[in-house]
């Protein structure tokens, strides 16, 4: 081809051309920049050499008998200076090609210090929100054993809790990695420090990704700083479990890249190029399942320079190399997902889920709205945006609005197709990026959350900085793009950095997210879980009465909701808020006891009223769970039981202190069966069966909680149950010794009823590897037989 022996003459021989492409478009996009970068180092290799020539000494003159030593001489020191030359030329060609990398790298600095300064108040942020359940209560990261890379990589992401339909084995690897292999344990630090330094990797991916496609250094910094300062980012970096997001965007960014080089290359390059492909995807898609969005903007960058790239093979090369992790994930999905628990009732995170398509739909649109206004105005934000802070689109003039904005942003993106292709790119990649979890296609886990603009945001940044460098352009005056932008990466830092002190502590966030989302049901309840988080030890009655406020404000608003789409959590936490509210309330009595007063009898009998309220949404949900399980197939005996045990807990716990013994009794039993590694439904069933004097009973229940635990609380509960009569011979405890004498008759009896329950509790809740265990357990060191424990 005429054009590509051409562009080698020319030192271009990287430039991918078709050979469809007319004279005046080679000249004007590709050989006249590349004849200017080439006489720019010609210029500057000649005044190297001619600066070498005027250091040079002028041969000598001589007579004749000197005269073939003169030209010796001559030649010798022109031999000598070619040398140098040759020296001087490779000095300067290796100086100008690493140049360039120190301004690169100068960059990626310059970003990192950015970030550094943007987040420096997050490292004394503590476990907050659902970082607790991910690594305190999360046994799996705490401690790196064979064991549980494989509970890891064979469960799903949220295994403390009931299923959510999601696997995050990478994520959670790095969780193992914090806690166990660095030493962080539950010292927040250093899991902000590895957040922190994923984000400027992913800074510098995304300069690297910009500088390729614009190839003009200060555009691609400033869009590299703006998306890394943006306070919409704030909620993917601070928070620890956004890990899941950083790590997501990294194999895709990093993925993006590789894929580039791909079709640059041939032969064995191509392949490698191709294998860090996959591995960017399979650290991408097994850290989110957002990660799948590689495919969508390799697709897009070819579709947006399809003429002047035409890499249909380069392209189908790609999708090749995306295919193994993509059925990998769907593989283990499949097979880890099926035999988990039940999924939870989502429909108050993502009321889409329960409106009907067309209006799902439209409401997904409005949503996308919000997160353009958000990226634009980041003033208030929030951690949670639940029922009912953005409600199902009903044609309201605030829906039109949105629509409006999207309709005339979809135009102007489309407009800018001719115009500029990078721009039309960038905003392709926003809106690429953010369908998986935007509603659209499908519903998700949530509504909307900040944390889902962390890719996305890129899109916007680049936009913003296109348009501030187009806007110096038309007024002619350069300059005017890095001072608005220098101005607007101020005033995004310290957003960040006020963004972060909200993260510090749970007070501090929920506090600041019901001053941004109030009409959201969660931020309300998790606020008055704060409250009563502050000093569990030291209640009054103030603290009491400001829990019960933001509780009766969550409930105010999932009161329209039918119980098959309520929460059965929020009513379980509802009444426990109550039982604490009663608590505080009773008055010393003169026998040194306490009694109820009526206040705290109401506050009792409220708690049943919300409870009962809860357990109704739980039966809805159970009802559907089983009609569910029995389409698939499975028979009625193999169906685990499912429900909330927090909520038959403090069920239990209200009709105990209303005196309701045996309805105590019944629900704490029922809690077990869903929890069985729950202490207090132990508690509760032995109080609620000793207050009826059924103390034998009594003992097996707390002997339960301590095979089942192992905590040390139920030891002088057992104790307490033993010495009130029940231990007629006075051998149940002998030497002083804290634990109840297995040599006892009755001891012995009880230990092995209480195994047999427990065992009994695991098979039916399907641990059938626990309860062989506790079987186990019981024959060997108690000598239990297996007609007692049947």
């Amino acid at each position: 081809m005429r054009w590509r022996a051409l562009l080698d003459r020319m030192g271009c021989a990287d430039v991918t051309l078709s050979a469809r492409h007319s004279f005046h478009v080679v000249c004007e996009r590709v050989a006249l920049p590349c004849i200017a970068n080439a006489a720019a180092e010609k210029g500057a290799l000649e005044q190297s050499l001619r600066k070498r020539s005027r250091s040079g000494t002028p041969a000598p003159s001589g007579g004749p008998r000197r005269g073939r030593r003169n030209r010796a001489t001559t030649d010798q020191q022109t031999g000598q200076e070619q040398a140098l030359n040759a020296a001087e030329l490779g000095k300067d060609r290796a100086a100008h090609s690493f140049n360039p990398f120190l301004k690169h790298a100068g960059v990626c600095a310059a970003l990192g210090v950015l970030i550094l300064l943007a987040w420096s108040n997050s490292f004394s942020g503590q476990l907050v929100f659902d970082n607790r359940a991910m690594i305190v209560l999360d046994s799996r990261v705490h401690a790196a054993t064979s064991e549980n890379v494989g509970l890891i990589l064979n469960h799903a992401y949220w295994a403390t809790i009931y299923d959510v339909g999601l696997y995050r084995p990478i994520t959670t690897l790095s969780y193992l990695l914090n806690y166990a292999i660095l030493g962080n344990a539950e010292r927040p630090a250093g899991y902000h420090a590895l957040n922190i330094c994923l984000h400027i990797l992913n800074a510098c991916l995304v300069y690297a990704l910009t500088l390729r496609l614009l190839r003009k250094l200060w555009p691609a910094a400033f869009i590299a700083a703006v998306w890394s300062l943006h306070p919409i980012v704030t909620e993917s970096v601070t928070n620890i479990v956004g890990r899941a997001d950083l790590l997501a965007a990294l194999g895709v960014l990093s993925g993006l890249l590789l894929y580039f080089k791909s079709t640059e290359s041939a032969g064995w390059q191509r392949a490698l190029w191709l294998v860090g492909l996959t591995g960017a995807t399979t650290l991408g898609v097994f850290s989110k399942e957002s990660g799948v969005v590689i495919l969508g903007l390799i697709i897009l960058y070819e579709a947006t320079w399809w003429t002047e790239r035409e890499q249909l093979r380069g392209l189908l090369l790609g999708c090749a190399a995306l295919a193994p992790p993509f059925l990998l994930l769907l593989y283990q999905r499949s097979v880890v997902l099926t035999s988990e628990p039940p999924l939870l009732s989502l429909t108050t995170d993502n009321p889409i889920i329960a409106a009907s398509f067309f209006r799902g739909r439209l409401t997904a649109l409005v949503v996308m709205a919000k997160c353009l206004g958000l990226m634009v105005w980041p003033a208030r934000l929030s951690a949670d945006y639940s029922y009912n802070q953005i409600p199902i689109a009903t044609g309201a003039l605030h829906d039109w609005i949105a629509w409006g904005a999207l309709f005339v942003v979809i135009i102007a993106t489309l407009l800018a197709f001719k115009r500029s292709r990078e721009a039309f790119f960038f905003a392709g990649f926003g809106f690429v990026s953010f369908i998986p979890v935007s509603n659209l296609l499908f519903s998700t886990g949530t509504i909307m959350a900040e944390r889902l603009l962390y890719l996305p945001a890129i899109g916007f940044a680049g936009c913003l900085v296109l348009i501030a460098f187009w806007a110096g352009r038309s007024v002619r005056w350069e300059a005017l793009a890095p001072v608005v932008l220098s101005a607007m990466l101020i005033a995004l830092g310290l957003r960040t950095w006020e963004r972060n002190r909200d993260w510090r502590d749970e007070l501090s966030l929920w506090n600041s997210a019901v001053a941004a989302a109030p009409n959201s049901f969660k931020v309300h309840l998790n606020l008055a879980a704060a409250i009563s988080n502050l000093d569990p030890a030291h209640w009054d009655t103030q603290r009491a009465g400001q829990i019960i406020a933001e509780t009766e404000r969550a409930l105010a608003i999932l009161a329209p909701l039918p119980d098959s789409m309520n929460s059965e959590m929020a009513y379980a936490f509802a009444g426990k808020a109550y039982l604490l509210q009663g608590d505080s309330l009773p008055r010393p009595a003169g026998n040194g006891q306490t009694t109820m007063t009526p206040e705290s009898r109401r506050a009792y009998e409220r708690s049943v009223e919300v409870l009962s309220k809860g357990l109704a949404i739980d039966t809805a949900f159970n009802a559907a769970y089983r009609q569910e399980q029995l389409a698939r197939g499975r028979t009625d005996s193999e169906i685990p039981p499912a429900g909330l045990a927090t909520l038959y807990y403090a069920i239990a716990s209200a009709d105990f202190r209303l005196q309701k013994y045996g309805e105590a009794v019944s629900a704490a039993s029922y809690a077990t069966t869903l929890d069985p590694n729950s202490p207090d439904a132990y508690v509760a069933m032995g109080d609620a069966l000793f207050a009826e004097n059924q103390r034998e009973d009594a003992a097996i229940a707390f002997m339960e909680g301590l095979l089942i635990s192992g905590d040390h609380t139920f030891l002088p509960l057992l104790r307490g149950a033993y010495t009130s009569g029940l231990d007629a011979k006075g051998c149940a405890y002998t030497g002083g010794s804290e634990f109840p004498n297995p040599s006892c008759e009755l001891v012995h009896s009880d230990f092995c009823k209480a195994s047999s329950r427990l065992i009994k509790v695991l098979q039916a809740g399907g641990r059938q590897s626990v309860a062989a265990e506790v079987q186990d357990q019981a024959v060997q060191q108690t000598g239990c037989s297996l007609e007692e424990l049947r």
